[in-house]
């Protein structure tokens, strides 16, 4: 008892620094990581930002982190902050055991992607990182000087279902609040079913669904402040093809229409095609009066269309060129026997022959 009275008052006498009365000093193994980071991710803050976390964080540990205890000592923080531009720590630091917030000493760059993260610091190590927050720096653009964006990929033919789109931005000295994204299997982009925005910055984005092989898709991008978009960019276009896929091309007839036995209206008609057919076409044929296909009709019969009666589903590049069957041989003239009356010339004529006993042509 009179031990504690004598640590009490040395303590309290100032002479703290000859026996430890602080609490007991993280092991390592018990720290957690930093959560509840703010500002939000990928929001817009100013040039010199308030980074804030909280310890112990009600946000659970990555695996296999413990949560962080309140009833030890911790040292401080060490914070690292990230330029995406060069991906190196420019404006990282350490702050004290007690505080919950840092700035750095500099104004960052403008218009800039940073990414940031922060963990504990004790006399034997160090707990484990939060894990990155990103933020965008501004100013924000003048809606009414939103320049059109420049587009990267995807273009050409590619394998992945679900591609990532990436653009950048023209300049460095501000960034609009958000982009749409149309994104369409026309040109003309009328179907919007596939489209969207980001919301912030970020000048990539995918599609909410997995796409379809063997189509053809066209994509373009808007700079958007509020519900103003700037111009779009150039539209860009890619095909999804995976490897080891065959991409099949088929005709859509857009009215009613034959199916013929060869590629010109002198052949015999097959079948008849409607607007809501989807034939696979096996190649095709370039007449004098327009492009025909070789098709497969729903009941498996094999036969010519017209393009004039509807187009195919893809790029015509794609659809090998084929020999035709050859036109039909036009049919001999008949001849009207009963005109001639000569016997010999009745007999020499094909096709003819004389009744002596009539004495007719037949």
């Amino acid at each position: 008892m009179k031990l504690n009275w004598l640590v009490l008052l040395l303590c309290l006498g100032g002479l703290a620094f000859l026996i430890s009365c602080g609490p007991t000093p993280c092991a390592p193994s018990t720290l957690g990581a930093p959560g509840n980071l703010s500002p939000a991710n990928k929001v817009i803050v100013p040039l010199t930002p308030s980074l804030h976390w909280e310890y112990p964080s009600s946000v659970p540990s990555p695996y296999p982190y413990p949560s962080g205890s309140s009833g030890c000592g911790i040292s401080g923080y060490q914070i690292h902050l990230i330029s995406s531009v060069d991906l190196t720590i420019e404006h990282g630091g350490t702050a004290g055991p007690s505080d919950t917030s840092f700035s750095p000493s500099s104004p960052l760059a403008p218009a800039t992607l940073y990414f940031w993260e922060v963990r504990v610091l004790v006399p034997g190590g160090h707990g484990p990182w939060s894990g990155y927050r990103a933020f965008f720096t501004g100013p924000v653009c003048d809606t009414s000087s939103l320049a059109a964006p420049i587009l990267y990929s995807p273009s050409g033919v590619i394998q992945d279902t679900w591609p990532t789109l990436h653009w950048a931005y023209p300049g460095s000295s501000c960034l609009p609040e958000g982009y749409r994204i149309d994104l369409s299997t026309s040109a003309s982009f009328a179907d919007t079913s596939l489209s969207g925005g980001t919301g912030n910055p970020s000048t990539d984005w995918a599609p909410a669904h997995e796409l379809s092989t063997c189509t053809n898709y066209y994509w373009r991008v808007a700079a958007i402040n509020d519900t103003t978009l700037g111009p779009f960019s150039s539209t860009m276009s890619f095909r999804i093809v995976p490897e080891g896929t065959i991409c099949i091309v088929y005709f859509v007839p857009h009215i009613t229409g034959y199916c013929r036995i060869g590629p010109n209206t002198l052949f015999g008609i097959v079948s008849s095609v409607n607007p809501e057919d989807r034939l696979p076409i096996k190649g095709k044929h370039q007449t004098q009066d327009g492009l025909w296909f070789d098709v497969m009709t729903k009941d498996n019969r094999e036969c010519w269309v017209s393009d004039k009666i509807g187009d195919p589903s893809d790029d015509l590049d794609l659809i090998p060129f084929i020999t035709p069957p050859s036109l039909p041989e036009p049919p001999e003239p008949k001849v009207d026997c009963s005109s001639i009356t000569s016997d010999s010339a009745c007999n020499n004529t094909p096709g003819c022959s004389y009744d002596y006993r009539q004495k007719v042509c037949k």
